[in-house]
């Protein structure tokens, strides 16, 4: 096979670039950052998340249905974690970081969440969410709906890297953002990563040489050269705090509180956490000396979110980035015959963060004795909490609304009137 021929020009251009790099990265890059913008961050728990086992009732009739309808998956109320100010629902005994958050109020719980058209395909009802729609008049939309968020309300400036999907795939919510930034891992971020490093600085430029034309898609590979470039400067710190988790998710979101802390101008985020689907051998409370899938999903998100609090907090940030965390849907009401639970339709959100109206539940609660074919009722569209949080945290207009919610007008907070989130 014939080798590969580098000229000596390309050579001595690779250098000097790499050298250029190092010298003067925050002059090249952080020229655009936005110091203290807002940043909103999507959590989205795919597979369909359990409400029921999260936050568990534990009164009433809701507790005798929900009792009766998992007579081996129900969590016993002494296992139960309390929630100030209510002695009806409680948390997942492998949720404590979490209940630690909400009795802080720094955490917001909104029930019979999600799509308001009915959708049991994964697929669907995360593509639905993810482009902002509800109806399949607008599945032509092919835009996503982080990126239509940004287009709608442009911040000052120019941000280096707008939003940001620390995921393993591009995700539906950023399709149509040309300068979005997917990126697992900073450490892995690079074209010829199993390359010796003597050898990166030619890759670098004969990848940025090979996009140097005038099409689309040679502005695509600029893109993603400049991000790589931009990423290697910030010399991202690679040891996850322990008081994250040690998953992959844990390292995801520790890239997102990086990122947003070195003032790039992120203004949305999203990281991916999937794995919920859970037909069979679900398990309820923990048992000691043993685990079961949700329990250890349960933990390592509560850690994760926990130790993503604790590091905005301690940084004087918690203010500035709002979080929410969602999933396609919930899952029916009564356990299956394989241990688990089958597709449902009302689910939870989670809203995190200082400017959050924490320590509550918001919106109304349908119950367990009012259910649509076996399912928590959905009663809070999933595009009235997002429009809240853009609204309220990231100074959109309810105009602006329109181009992000194509046939959806908004008609003000979920619940009461008083909102998830403190307007500002």
């Amino acid at each position: 096979m014939k080798g590969i021929e580098i000229s000596r020009r390309t050579f001595m251009k690779a250098s000097c670039l790499t050298a250029a790099a190092v010298a003067a990265p925050h002059f090249i890059f952080n020229a655009y950052a936005t110091k203290g913008g807002k940043t909103l961050v999507v959590v989205f728990l795919r597979g369909g998340f359990d409400a029921l086992n999260f936050l568990v009732p534990l009164t009433g009739a809701d507790r005798t249905t929900y009792e009766a309808a998992r007579p081996t998956l129900q969590i016993p109320k002494a296992d139960v974690l309390s929630l100030a100010g209510t002695s009806d629902f409680g948390l997942h005994p492998s949720a404590p970081g979490l209940r630690q958050l909400y009795n802080d109020s720094k955490l917001a719980i909104v029930r019979g969440f999600g799509l308001p058209t009915s959708d049991l395909s994964h697929f669907d009802a995360q593509s639905k969410i993810e482009r902002g729609i509800v109806d399949i008049a607008d599945n032509s939309i092919s835009t996503g709906l982080l990126t239509r968020a940004y287009s709608a309300n442009l911040p000052t400036g120019e941000p280096a890297m707008p939003i940001l999907a620390a995921c393993g795939t591009t995700p539906t919510s950023v399709l149509g953002m040309p300068t979005a930034v997917t990126m697992s891992s900073p450490t892995t971020f690079k074209l010829g990563s199993g390359l010796q490093n003597k050898w990166q600085p030619i890759v670098d430029v004969a990848t940025g040489e090979l996009w140097a034309g005038p099409t689309n898609y040679d502005a695509g590979g600029t893109n993603a050269v400049y991000s790589m470039e931009l990423v290697k400067a910030q010399a991202y710190e690679p040891v996850v705090p322990a008081y994250y988790g040690t998953s992959t998710f844990s390292s995801q979101l520790f890239t997102v509180f990086q990122t947003i802390q070195k003032n790039l101008g992120c203004t949305y985020a999203q990281i991916d956490k999937g794995g919920w689907d859970s037909h069979s051998n679900q398990g309820g409370a923990v048992i000691e000396g043993s685990t079961n899938f949700f329990s250890d999903m349960l933990i390592d998100l509560s850690t994760a979110l926990s130790g993503f609090y604790q590091d905005l907090e301690s940084n004087g940030m918690q203010d500035q980035v709002t979080t929410l965390v969602y999933s396609e849907f919930g899952r029916r009401v009564e356990e299956n015959g394989s241990g688990g639970t089958d597709h449902g339709r009302g689910g939870i959100a989670l809203a995190l963060g200082g400017a959050v109206n924490g320590g509550k539940m918001h919106g109304s609660w349908p119950g367990l004795n009012d259910l649509d074919g076996g399912n928590v009722k959905v009663v809070n569209d999933y595009r009235q909490l997002v429009a809240e949080a853009l609204v309220d945290q990231m100074g959109h207009s309810t105009a602006a609304l329109t181009e992000v919610f194509p046939s959806y007008a908004y008609t003000g907070p979920i619940g009461d009137g008083n909102g998830v989130f403190r307007a500002g």
